[in-house]
């Protein structure tokens, strides 16, 4: 073979044009130093797997000889001694041995994490220290020059007073002869003084100062000691003109200060991201939801549920479980710096699990049973256990019937809370349980942590406590803006002190700096969990662990990068992300040319809608007929006199709120209860199937047929029913105090209306809660918007729920209480509630039935059997069928593969072609969703300020592309941009109590349909667009703009009347 003539293919760097030296197991991908050493420093890869090349293709390491037998090679390792030896090395014979290369391995793999840290932060940190000495070196050298000609200064007048000294000293020693018997002694003494200090000033005249400052002075202090000169004369004091406090104040200028480890802080080599980036998502095996995560490694976590503790992987794959019911839905676990398991177990016990995951025993084992540990956390900087407890207390109330006669007491139920603080062995060392005036910090501490500078962080109930490290308050924080409201669950600290925390009101994650102050909403409901419950951070990789509420999907972000971090890819990304996507250009904004806003709208029309009871969604077919719908199964067509023209049998509005829509021709296409979709031609007497349902696990839920393409949207979900034990709950005793207050406050400011109006908005807020509460309870498929009354609900109830009873009595003690006028007020709003209740138990029933008959999977039994309760998990998609019912395409998950919806009710479609999705759980905080035509998520928008919260329900667009949605947490409208900014609320409250639930936009008359679900057939029609009376200079037209907005006019004009025909 001839060599010079060959080929021979050279390893190169993948990222690079250098040669290669290493290999990323994790990517693939091979690395020269310089590319490798940024592998390792990026938190992108910082956990990636990076070998030398030669351990890619399995080198042979050279054979080593053996020191004390230079013929002979190492073969084997010497456990006990730790060193390699060879066959003839006799006194290692009788001990255990194993090859050269497996102890080679082990040891290699027993080291791979420290030389994984020295990778990726050792070599990170260390030029920023070697910054921070160059820097130090260079301010050392100046002020030491400053402190040595100082010292020389000081040298010279020590001289000086020593030459002063002596003299005076030769002086009065030889004047006065008669004091020589008794100077002759001291004569050899002071002779001797005399030549120690003459030493010392030989000493200070060499030409070379090689003396260090710290030798001189702990000479001279030594000797300056024992100078004590007290001659017999009188004419002798030493001590008056030589003084060792004299001299070392002369020299006190220079300081030697206490060495310390140089360190560099986080500050110095972190910093925030604009925004939370995606890592990872994964579906943990083994749980039903995350109600708390504890970071092992970089790709192991401990997650638990109410009932399990499991470890797992980045893969989801259960790695061990930990044996025993927990019962608990809080922080009940932790890890020690030795990576040790720390939980608490069902018998409140706090045990600790070996890291080998063998071993398990009691850490600290439950003493007073009246105290219950809810959360523990340990503290990687002192090693302590801080535990999280609550209790019960039995509290008398009085009967404030009887207050001026026997006092009658009632025994209630009140929550208190502390924090202990435990040694390393198990020994208590502090209670945190008041505030500095005395009063309780907690009432029902769930989740606990400690910050950086030791501060104890505590999620309580509605408030996040910090206190120092010795106990004395420093603030809580009850939400953003000040006096909104906060539910905290999860909560943990970053390397930069900031706190973070699960918001289950407005389903966000919230950061605070470390001294409560507001930063930002760091995810709102995040894709694919939709409701953040727990959260971990894990300091070596820098990255956010987030566990949802009502699924097992766990979702890994990064909001912390390097100070140093190369910034070579990020602009490679914005330069991609700034080539336009083919099909995403911005259309023309002819509209914008022809239309403008008014302000404020204006209320054209109100009319009453017969023969529904309610307006979950409207489709307007011509200026004045619509397509109306309500939550029992009535589909009705109605004109501006609100008279029914036409009825369908058999839909499914009940469960479908934007159940209808209205093609090109007018035909209205709906569901109908078998979840087909049917086609319903424009004279109102054919029916046909348009799309047949085929698959029984999703259900059709909205639709909207599409101008633009004839396309019809629909939005389908799916329900997972999941069985639990049932436990206490908590947030009946909160209830039940939130009504104490409420008939409080009835009996103190019951003297003027407005008191009155108060007392009864704050009885309905009671009885919403207990609604929402009963309707978890029974798993009621049926719409939670209707529910006003609890008592007729619970009557149909057959819960054995004893403080749901008890609350419904406190409501019934308040309204006996209350004054004429108070009982009077809520007896109006109970008479109009009751017939609503009747017929919504009656739906209730109606609704078992069918799915007895038609569909056993849509709606489980609600009869509460063996003391189990169901949650329902949901989530949702959107599918595109062309004119013919044929799927074309299905939008389910966003760009990371995490899916978009959860409980989608309302779909549009806006002028340039976006998908607007309406998408909330019954009452809980939702989001419109908006992703392009082809599928790509554009943004989501939760409420007005960011993370305030948002209950959208129905939704439509108009000509200029705004987007309009009806908020059922503050019963207004609010207005977008297509892009998702807010512009303003349209509607605040129309006509008082008037709660706008469905949006319908008349392209033709520029008509806004407003339907309500308070006065239930109650719809509003407004303006709040109109022409342009004359065009700006900006829109200023071609020579034919006149008679094309001629043209247009007559064009509409045309449609409308033939349309009306």
């Amino acid at each position: 073979m001839n060599t010079a003539s060959s080929t021979y293919r050279i390893h190169k760097c993948s990222k690079c044009p250098g040669d290669t030296g290493y290999h990323c197991v994790s990517c693939p991908c091979d690395l020269c130093p310089q590319c490798k050493e940024n592998h390792v420093k990026d938190l992108n890869t910082i956990d990636h797997d990076v070998v030398s090349h030669r351990d890619k293709i399995n080198y042979i390491p050279t054979e080593e000889i053996c020191v004390g037998h230079p013929s002979k090679v190492y073969v084997n390792y010497c456990e006990p001694c730790k060193l390699p030896v060879c066959f003839h090395c006799r006194k290692h014979r009788n001990h255990r041995q194993v090859d050269v290369n497996r102890a080679y391995k082990t040891k290699r793999e027993q080291h791979r994490g420290t030389i994984h840290t020295i990778r990726s932060e050792a070599l990170f940190y260390r030029p920023v220290l070697l910054t921070g000495i160059e820097a130090d070196f260079k301010t050392c050298r100046t002020e030491f020059s400053l402190y040595q000609s100082e010292m020389l200064t000081k040298a010279k007048t020590l001289k000086n007073l020593i030459n002063r000294v002596t003299k005076n000293f030769m002086y009065n020693v030889f004047c006065d002869f008669n004091f020589k018997h008794r100077c002759l002694k001291q004569k050899i003494e002071m002779s001797r003084h005399i030549n120690s200090l003459q030493r010392y000033i030989h000493r200070y005249e060499q030409p070379e100062f090689t003396f260090s400052p710290l030798q001189f002075l702990s000479s001279i202090k030594k000797a300056l000691t024992e100078i004590h000169l007290m001659l017999h004369t009188s004419q002798l004091s030493m001590t008056e003109s030589l003084k060792k406090e004299d001299v070392m104040e002369s020299l006190s200028a220079i300081q030697i200060k206490e060495r310390g480890t140089r360190r560099v802080e986080n500050q110095c080599l972190l910093k925030l991201m604009s925004s939370a980036e995606f890592h990872q998502s994964l579906t943990v095996t083994g749980v039903d939801c995350s109600y708390h995560i504890s970071c092992v490694t970089s790709d192991r976590v401990w997650v638990s549920d109410r009932n399990n503790l499991i470890l797992t992987n980045t893969k989801g794959v259960c790695l061990h479980c930990v044996e025993g019911d927990l019962f608990s839905d809080s922080g009940l676990h932790t890890l020690t710096n030795e990576s040790e398991l720390i939980y608490i177990d069902c018998n409140d016990d706090i045990n600790k699990l070996a890291k080998d995951i063998n071993t398990t025993k009691t850490f600290i084992e439950k003493t007073d049973s009246t105290w219950e540990p809810r959360c523990v956390h340990w503290s990687p900087s002192t090693g302590d256990l801080l535990v999280g407890m609550s209790r019960k207390e039995p509290k008398e109330k009085e009967d404030k019937e009887d207050r001026d006669n026997t006092a009658d007491t009632e025994i209630i139920t009140t929550w208190t809370g502390k924090v202990t603080r435990y040694d390393q062995s198990g020994q208590l060392t502090q209670t945190i349980q008041y505030d500095n005036t005395g009063r309780k910090l907690y009432r029902d501490p769930l989740y606990i942590t400690e910050n950086n500078n030791g501060d104890v962080v505590v999620s309580d109930y509605k408030a996040v406590v910090v206190t120092e490290r010795g106990g004395r308050h420093l603030f809580s924080y009850t939400g953003h803006p000040s006096g909104s409201r906060l539910w905290p669950l999860g909560i943990c600290t970053d390397p930069l002190s900031h706190i973070l925390l699960c918001d289950d009101w407005t389903n966000a994650v919230q950061m605070l700096d470390q001294d409560g102050q507001f930063l930002s909403h760091l995810l709102i409901r995040p894709s694919g969990i939709f409701y953040p419950r727990s959260l971990s951070y894990d300091v070596n990789t820098h990255r956010l662990w987030v566990g949802s509420l009502y699924n097992n999907t766990v979702v890994i972000y990064r909001y912390i990068t390097r100070q140093l971090a190369l910034t070579a890819t990020a602009d490679v990304t914005e330069s991609l992300n700034e080539i336009p996507t083919t099909g995403t250009e911005k259309p023309q904004q002819v509209n914008e040319c022809l239309l403008k806003m008014m302000s404020p709208p204006e209320l054209l029309h109100s009319l009453t809608v017969t023969g529904v009871d309610g307006c979950l969604h409207i489709s307007c077919v011509t200026s004045d007929r619509v397509w109306v719908n309500d939550g029992r199964k009535k589909l009705i067509l109605t004109d501006t006199t609100g008279v029914p023209l036409h009825r369908v049998e058999g839909s499914r509005s009940y469960i479908c709120k934007g159940s209808h829509t209205v093609n090109s021709e007018n035909e209205l296409i709906y569901i109908d209860r078998k979840y087909n979709i049917n086609k319903l031609s424009k004279d109102m007497k054919t029916t046909t199937t348009f799309i047949e349902r085929t698959d029984s696990a999703w259900e059709p839920r909205c639709m909207h047929w599409s101008p633009s393409t004839g396309d019809l949207l629909v939005v389908m979900c799916r329900e997972d029913f999941k069985e639990e034990e049932d436990y206490e709950n908590t947030k009946d005793t909160d209830v039940t105090e939130d009504i104490e207050n409420t008939a409080d406050t009835a009996n103190t400011e019951d003297t003027d209306d407005t008191a009155n109006t108060e007392d009864t908005d704050d009885i309905e807020n009671i009885e919403e809660t207990e609604e929402i509460e009963d309707v978890e309870d029974t798993e009621d498929t049926e719409d939670v918007e209707g529910i006003e009354d609890t008592e007729d609900t619970d009557d149909t109830d057959d819960s054995d729920d004893t403080e749901d009873i008890e609350d419904i009595e406190d409501v019934e003690d308040i309204e006996d209480t209350e004054d004429t006028d108070v009982t009077e007020d809520i007896d109006e709003i109970e008479d109009i509630e009751d017939t609503e209740d009747v017929e919504e138990i009656e739906d209730a029933e109606d609704i078992k039935d069918t799915a007895d008959t038609d569909d056993t999977e849509d709606i489980e039994d609600t009869e509460d059997t063996d003391d189990t309760e169901f949650i329902t998990t949901s989530t949702g998609k959107v599918t595109r069928y062309d004119q013919s019912g044929r799927l074309t395409q299905t939008i389910q998950y966003d760009n990371t593969g995490r899916e978009l919806y959860t409980e989608p009710n309302y779909i549009t479609e806006n002028n340039n072609g976006d998908v607007v999705v309406s998408d909330c759980y019954y009452t809980r905080s939702g989001a419109i969703l908006v992703t392009e035509r082809g599928g790509r998520h554009r943004f989501s928008y939760t409420g007005h300020p960011s993370g305030s919260g948002l209950e959208p329900r129905g939704i439509c667009t108009d000509p200029l592309s705004h987007i309009l949605v009806c908020d059922a947490k503050t019963d207004k409208v609010h207005i977008l941009d297509k892009d998702g900014q807010f512009l303003s609320h349209l509607l605040i409250n129309p006509l008082g109590k008037f709660g706008p639930c469905s949006l319908s936009y008349d392209v033709n008359t520029h008509h806004l349909w407003v339907g309500s679900r308070y006065n239930s057939s109650t719809v509003l029609i407004y303006r709040y667009i109109t022409r342009q009376d004359t065009l700006t200079d900006e829109h200023t037209p071609r020579p034919d703009g006149d008679a094309l907005i001629t043209l247009y006019t007559r064009i509409h004009g045309g449609l409308s009347r033939a349309l009306e025909v």
